[in-house]
Formats: C-alpha cells, sequence, structure tokens
C-alpha cells in the first residue's frame, strides 16, 4: 500500500513538472491595479521593458481585468512604444471584450473578467536597452469606469 501511494506521489510530481518545465516564462508580465476602478484619460502608465537579445521576435500584450459592471463590449487603447533612440511609435487597437448578446468573452472568476489582448506581435528589436510601453485609454467616458486593472506583457514569440 505505502509504495502505491509513494509511486502516485512521485508520478504526480514528475507530471507537475512537466507543466511547469514546458510553458514558457514571460520577459516582462505586469498588472497595474486602478484607483476607484476607473482608467482617467490623464492616467497614463508607463512600462520600462529591458530587451537584452535583438536576435528573436516578442510578441507584446495587454493585460486587462474589468467587473461586470462594465458598460461596453469593447475598449480603445492608444499604444506607444519607445525605443532606445527615443523613436516613438504610437499606434490605436480596439479590443472586442463581449460578444453581442452580452457575454464577456474574458476568463471569469466571480465578477471579474481577464483577458490578455496581442499588441504587437512578432516584433524584432533593433538594439538592446530599455524601451518605454504605454497604455492609454481612448473612449469617452472620463474616467472610464469598472476596470480594475491594466498591465503589459512581453514574451518571446516561438516562431
Amino acid at each position: 500500500m505505502a509504495r502505491i501511494a509513494k509511486s502516485s506521489i512521485f508520478m504526480f510530481l514528475c507530471v507537475c513538472l512537466l507543466f511547469t518545465s514546458c510553458q514558457e516564462q514571460a520577459l516582462y508580465d505586469v498588472h497595474t491595479p486602478l484607483e476607484n476602478k476607473g482608467w482617467s484619460y490623464n492616467f497614463k502608465p508607463n512600462y520600462l521593458v529591458t530587451i537584452r537579445d535583438t536576435s528573436l521576435h516578442y510578441d507584446v500584450s495587454l493585460n486587462l481585468r474589468h467587473n461586470d459592471q462594465y458598460k461596453y463590449s469593447n475598449l480603445f487603447v492608444v499604444f506607444t512604444l519607445e525605443d532606445v533612440d527615443l523613436k516613438r511609435t504610437v499606434t490605436n487597437h480596439e479590443f472586442k471584450l463581449a460578444e453581442a448578446d452580452g457575454r464577456w468573452l474574458g476568463s471569469g472568476s466571480g465578477f471579474i473578467y481577464s483577458y490578455t489582448f496581442p499588441i504587437v506581435q512578432k516584433i524584432k528589436f533593433d538594439k538592446p536597452g530599455i524601451y518605454l510601453m504605454q497604455l492609454e485609454q481612448n473612449m469617452r467616458d472620463e474616467p472610464l469606469m469598472h476596470i480594475e486593472d491594466i498591465g503589459i506583457r512581453v514574451e518571446k514569440n516561438p516562431n
């Protein structure tokens, strides 16, 4: 009996090790909580991401969590990328949060819904150094209520 229990525990640990070793860790993964669950036009969080390996391609994503009181089915965001030479690239993005019937598309935990949306895929940084990434809400509401937190995720592109 004890032998079966030991071998079962050993197998469980091996499976856990296999799954954790196969998962890629993000180079950068930050969530910024929003005060009073509202995102003001004036709040444009900056994220400083250090890139060391310029031979790789990277994916940059938006981390977002909102509660079930958010009143829109989408979100418009302005993304700014400033490179090591201070050259800025500004892009506008629309992210779909719900189906036409109102069902949230994010993964839910109680009344909070989480998303990771691609912003830039397969980007290759020219020089090693610190890159500034900035998020700005571009909706009509001031502040945009019921947003719990926002952030940036940067990871190596597997392809």
